[in-house]
């Protein structure tokens, strides 16, 4: 009697494993050039500060280090390119 219930414990722990797991994407693949000096505070209050590789211009909130790609008279192409985003975000309008 033992041994069955011990067999049908295994089984009902089998089934828990909540099938195929997805693979988490590394957090070192997120670069963020931020084009939007709300938006940058945004993300500085989400946490991913360590993420933005590119400013606005007039962004206040976001250190002097982190290059400025852009700004209300245009976006610095060769720039924004150099930092290699994987996401950049802009407001415009």
């Amino acid at each position: 009697m033992g041994v069955l219930a011990t067999l049908l414990a295994c089984a009902a722990l089998q089934g828990c494993s909540g099938g195929a797991e997805q693979p988490a994407q590394p957090r070192g693949a997120l670069r963020i050039a931020v084009l939007s000096p709300a938006l940058g505070l945004i993300l500085t209050d989400l946490g991913l500060r360590d993420r933005i590789v590119a400013r606005h211009g007039y962004d206040r909130f976001l250190p002097r280090s982190v290059p400025a790609a852009g700004d209300q008279a245009g976006i610095d192409y060769e720039r924004l390119v150099a930092v290699h985003p994987t996401l950049v975000l802009l407001e415009w309008g």
